[in-house]
């Protein structure tokens, strides 16, 4: 759901910006940046899953244009990212072991109903996932391409919301407290270790358990505080200027357009079609409104 919605905002982002392809690097940057500053544990292939929707966008929907076979190329591939990521998480953390143990686990249930037993379940599991998520990647960039119009006929109708009038307060800089160096060295050392061993050490199952806590606190502790702090760097310039400003006041006014747009989605629809109807209504307000 999330990543469809996030393919959704890129097709709209590319319809408006048109002929400033660049500005679509500019704005997956910008939403990396508030995604470290409000989830800086957030898991790594969150961050990956933009960055990747963001440079697919621009590439074929900024410099060989939107149209509607673009759109749908774009959508499915970013989709398929998304499941694909996902298997390869699981190798990363569990290695091969968990395709083996699924593999085994369906063979088994195959072999006590009779069944044939000269297939990979894993296999299937993984084809059958990423098709789901490959078609409806087609589904949501077809429906993509012509969703400015349906958008435009839906702000026609809005009643007036009255736009957010705040003002922008810079936030506080909390002060971090410098990292004990005994605890960074002594995660090192358990990381080392454990990467060192062997599955005949300790035995299967204490090495991937060992394994897989090693990659979970080299990422959380190591690769994303890295990734923040060169992400921060990056986009220094553009904090100091009216970039972060204007983000800050829209994220303002969304929010106070909310509100009145949910109660308006009441008044229309029941269920859930009031959330479906609330999102588009969302959508035409940031798209066609005066704040947009």
């Amino acid at each position: 759901m999330v990543g469809g919605l996030a393919c959704i905002i890129l097709l709209l982002l590319a319809f408006v910006v048109k002929h400033k392809p660049y500005q679509i690097i500019e704005a997956t940057l910008v939403v990396m940046a508030i995604k470290f500053a409000v989830s800086p544990h957030a898991p790594l292939p969150a961050y990956i899953a933009v960055g990747f929707q963001g440079l697919l966008a621009f590439l074929l929907l900024g410099l060989i244009g939107r149209n509607w076979l673009t759109c749908v190329l774009f959508a499915s591939l970013a989709m398929l990212e998304s499941a694909l990521q996902k298997f390869l998480l699981a190798t990363l953390l569990y290695g091969k072991s968990l395709w083996q143990a699924i593999d085994a686990m369906a063979l088994g249930i195959a072999k006590e109903f009779n069944l044939p037993q000269d297939f990979s379940a894993s296999f299937w599991l993984i084809s059958i996932y990423s098709g789901i998520y490959f078609f409806w990647g087609i589904f949501l960039g077809s429906k993509g391409y012509f969703l400015p119009q349906y958008l435009e006929e839906i702000y026609s109708k809005l009643p007036k919301i009255m736009e957010a009038d705040t003002a922008w307060v810079q936030p506080e800089k909390k002060k971090k407290k410098l990292p004990k160096y005994l605890g960074l060295a002594i995660m090192l050392a358990f990381i080392t270790f454990s990467f060192w061993l062997t599955e005949g050490s300790f035995g299967k199952g204490v090495y991937v358990l060992l394994r897989t806590i090693s990659i979970l606190l080299a990422l959380y502790f190591l690769v994303i505080p890295i990734l923040t702090f060169l992400l921060h760097k990056l986009l220094s310039k553009a904090k100091e200027g009216n970039l972060f400003k204007a983000v800050s006041l829209q994220m303002q006014a969304t929010a106070i357009q909310s509100k009145a747009a949910w109660k308006y989605a009441g008044r229309q629809k029941k269920g859930l079609l009031k959330i479906w109807f609330y999102m588009e209504v969302m959508l035409a307000l940031n798209l066609y409104g005066e704040a947009s």
